[in-house]
């Protein structure tokens, strides 16, 4: 009985077994015949090869040298090379190779590393669709046509790929808005923050765009805020009256997003200072710290922007009394009404306070009262505060 058993479990592997090969050869042969038809279809071509064997010969150069061979070419094919190229952007692995990756486990392992030698790699694909985006970006606004798939593309399963596609989309231009406008309210948030980090590549192109981006700010997504914000920064003055508007009338967190989008701006000071004098003294304490950074960067030195910068220097938070500190340092002597009031934050119970204050000192200390300030910190006992107060340009004494 054991034999009959042991014939009969003998006779179902082997079975099994040739099932298993005549399957893998079929596929084999599916493959070979849909590389042999792909070599058939007509492509574009510069020196013989074409556009999609030049962006992977672009994608493995090491240096300036072996890639600008693969540059010129592809420049040359322009435009003409568009369709191989988004061919090559929705590449996945052939069926056929991905059930006898799946299924070569089963075989002798001679065998199996013949066949898999044979059918090729199971990463091609994915090197494939990163070169394809790659050369496209190349190509910029010539490779317009390429849009929709690009777009497409910003869901693919491996993250090289996707930030390639979106850094192409942004060098593509004004013809990508109308389709990332649409990603940016894509179901997936990679896919939204995608959209917005190729608009900020374009600059003001991305104009059309202001509104959908204004909408971003107001999403419960911190990096889609923070990337809407830098794309509006570059948009520029169209986008002044919309971050200005939220700066006022937001969220906490809208509101903080549309005042890094200011900073970032440079707008002009007499239309951005005045909602940020207000923004400088919310109820919240991040909106108040990041107002009194976006003046500090517009070096708004006016009168009204002293008084609540002083103000800020008795708030109740230490964070934002050292923030206020720091902007007042940087003004250097337009600060000079500042000085008795950072003067007795030299007796903060905040060392940080106490070491901006310093800082902000030794910035002022052209000012009689700054500079006396600075000599008494000198004789102190506080390693940093004396560290900062001694590089007071000129040699510190009492006046």
């Amino acid at each position: 009985m054991l034999g009959i058993s042991g014939a009969l479990k003998y006779n179902a592997w082997s079975v099994k077994r040739r099932f298993y090969i005549g399957l893998i050869v079929w596929g084999g042969c599916a493959l070979a015949a849909g590389v042999a038809l792909w070599t058939l279809l007509p492509h574009t071509t510069y020196q013989g090869q074409t556009a999609v064997a030049w962006s992977l010969h672009l994608s493995r150069a090491s240096d300036a040298q072996t890639r600008e061979p693969a540059v010129a070419a592809i420049k040359a094919m322009g435009a003409k090379s568009v369709p191989d190229l988004v061919k090559a952007l929705k590449t996945t692995d052939f069926g056929a190779r991905k059930w006898i990756w799946a299924r070569a486990g089963h075989l002798p392992s001679g065998l199996r590393s013949h066949i898999l030698r044979w059918v090729g790699s199971s990463t091609t694909a994915y090197e494939t669709r990163w070169a394809a985006a790659r050369a496209l970006g190349l190509l910029g606004p010539d490779a317009a046509k390429a849009v929709p798939a690009l777009v497409s593309g910003l869901g693919d399963p491996q993250a090289e790929v996707r930030w390639e596609i979106a850094r192409t989309l942004g060098r593509i231009g004004s013809n990508a808005v109308p389709e990332l406008v649409w990603a940016l309210d894509h179901g997936s948030a990679p896919v939204r923050r995608l959209a917005a980090y190729a608009l900020s590549e374009m600059g003001p192109a991305a104009e059309p765009a202001t509104a959908a981006l204004l909408r971003r700010l107001e999403d419960t997504d911190p990096q889609l805020q923070a990337t809407s914000a830098l794309a509006l920064a570059a948009i520029g003055r169209p986008a002044l009256p919309g971050l200005l508007d939220r700066v006022e009338h937001s969220q906490d967190s809208t509101r903080l997003a549309a005042a890094r989008a200011l900073m970032l701006m440079n707008p002009p000071k007499r239309v951005a200072v005045p909602p940020l004098l207000r923004l400088a003294r919310d109820r919240e304490p991040g909106c108040r710290i990041q107002a009194l950074e976006c003046l500090g960067a517009l070096y708004a030195t006016n009168e009204s922007t002293l008084r609540v910068l002083i103000e800020c220097l008795a708030d109740p938070l230490p964070q934002v009394r050292a923030a206020s500190a720091g902007v007042l340092g940087k003004f250097g002597n337009a600060a000079a009404p500042a000085v008795p009031a950072l003067t007795r934050l030299l007796n903060d119970s905040c060392p940080e306070v106490r070491l901006a204050s310093v800082s902000a000192l030794s910035h002022l200390a052209d000012i009689p009262t700054a500079k006396a300030a600075l000599a008494k910190v000198a004789k102190g006992s506080d390693a940093e505060e004396h560290s900062t107060a001694a590089h007071v340009p000129e040699k510190l004494s009492p006046p």
